[in-house]
């Protein structure tokens, strides 16, 4: 209650207390494992934002208890109204992933987010011209 009121009523930043770990000691903990699935991961999903000139796409690998790890982050050129980036979309999600066990994964779950373009919902505009 006390940090709400001291960011929304006094505009002041509120800074937290108590202890921390340095940058330094949470960056050695840093695993690296690649663009390929970490042995702990079971299924993979692409969380995809489009923007005006760009699609910004992470892929997640998830395995028990909810643990996840960033297995690559890609960003796409060109925007909604360029057919190319739609089709490097499509390849990337069709890609085949490799695991650290050797395994090949070929599904890639993914949600598409996408708010307004110009005025207009995209789906819904491409809705209304299916239905024309």
């Amino acid at each position: 209650m006390l940090r709400a009121a001291r960011n929304t009523l006094l505009g002041e930043t509120w800074v937290e207390s108590g202890d921390a770990l340095e940058w330094q000691r949470l960056a050695e903990r840093r695993e690296a494992f690649g663009t390929q699935i970490p042995e702990g991961g079971l299924f993979l999903t692409a969380g995809v934002d489009v923007q005006k000139d760009r699609i910004e796409v992470d892929v997640c690998a998830w395995g028990r208890g909810l643990e996840s790890w960033l297995v690559d982050h890609i960003v796409i050129a060109g925007g909604p109204d360029d057919p190319a980036c739609w089709d490097k979309l499509t390849a990337l999600l069709g890609r085949t992933w490799s695991h650290a066990n050797g395994a090949l994964l070929d599904r890639l779950t993914h949600h598409v987010h996408i708010l307004e373009m110009n005025g207009e919902s995209y789906r819904l505009k491409h809705s209304r011209k299916a239905r024309q």
